[in-house]
């Protein structure tokens, strides 16, 4: 009689077979022969792996456009003048392109948003290009293919944050004219877009990182509890500070007389002045209590604020 062993089961680029049994018979000297089951394997399903195939092939379509639609127009620009001397991002190519490039857009940027006169934006474009082929020849003699440069870090590092608050410059002004001209296309004032789809879009990258490390970093609801307070006093202080010795370096400017402004600051002081007054008193400790105030006055000052521009 026959005898049936089990052996494991075909590779998977052949589903529609089930499962091989070897047959031989006892005194037989030839190698063993394979007999299949001439039924389909049970699980099986042959309309479930050809959506998968359409699903990934709809996947990697996606995925080719968003890279060359989405993402490289966006990333191509700043990767060309922004230096990156990480070991494992290290691109010599692009880190000359960035110092031969940076240059000629600061100039070119200084042409189209300058104020001057034309003698003066010609000038700076001359000397923009001039320093962009210094920078670019220093670079080629400085660098290597295999690693990133081990002197004069100083530069590439001062360049490599000057430029990225360039980006974030050029970026800042975009955002607000798109958020001023939607405003004005759905009728909305641009203040209240501004006091939610703008406020909460800057603040979102520094609220995920206070909670995380709140609650999962050993000590870092001091470390959160560091970067709420100096994250703002920064932006007030130096950002305003820097704001106002550009707009009256030449001569003082007005700040609009507005009630917006005033409750503005008034809910801030409130926060300042609950958050001076109620840790002292809990023996500097965090309460839910003093959580759940911060966040109710956010809220009434959210009200507050957009009834005042409704009503308008």
């Amino acid at each position: 009689d026959e005898i049936r062993r089990p052996r494991s089961r075909l590779p998977s680029s052949l589903p529609f077979l089930g499962d091989p049994v070897e047959t031989f018979h006892p005194g037989q000297s030839s190698k063993p022969h394979f007999a299949i089951y001439a039924h389909q394997d049970p699980t099986y399903d042959e309309e479930a792996e050809g959506d998968e195939k359409h699903s990934n092939v709809a996947k990697h379509y996606f995925g080719l456009f968003y890279r060359y639609a989405i993402e490289w127009p966006l990333t191509l620009p700043r990767r060309l003048t922004i230096p990156i001397i990480e070991r494992d991002r290290w691109s010599r190519r692009f880190a000359v392109s960035s110092a031969f490039i940076a240059p000629l857009f600061l100039a070119s940027l200084w042409h189209f948003k300058s104020d001057t006169t034309a003698t003066s934006r010609n000038v700076v474009v001359t000397l923009g290009g001039i320093f962009s082929l210094v920078c670019g020849v220093l670079a080629i003699l400085s660098t290597d293919t295999s690693r990133p440069p081990e002197r004069f870090l100083l530069p590439w590092l001062g360049g490599g944050f000057f430029m990225s608050m360039v980006w974030f410059y050029i970026i800042a002004r975009e955002l607000v004219a798109v958020m001023i001209s939607l405003g004005t296309a759905i009728n909305i004032d641009p203040s209240i877009l501004g006091l939610t789809l703008l406020a909460w879009g800057n603040s979102l990258g520094d609220l995920v990182g206070n909670l995380s490390l709140a609650c999962n970093a050993k000590d870092g609801t001091q470390i959160a509890l560091s970067g709420c307070y100096a994250g703002p006093m920064f932006n007030t202080l130096v950002g305003l500070g820097l704001s106002f010795l550009v707009k009256s370096w030449r001569s003082p400017f007005p700040i609009p007389d507005h009630i917006h402004i005033l409750y503005t600051i008034g809910f801030i002081s409130v926060g300042l002045l609950w958050a001076l007054a109620m840790l002292p008193l809990k023996g500097m400790r965090f309460t839910r209590v003093f959580g759940i105030f911060l966040i109710l006055l956010y809220v009434a000052f959210l009200v507050v604020r957009v009834s005042l521009s409704l009503s308008e």
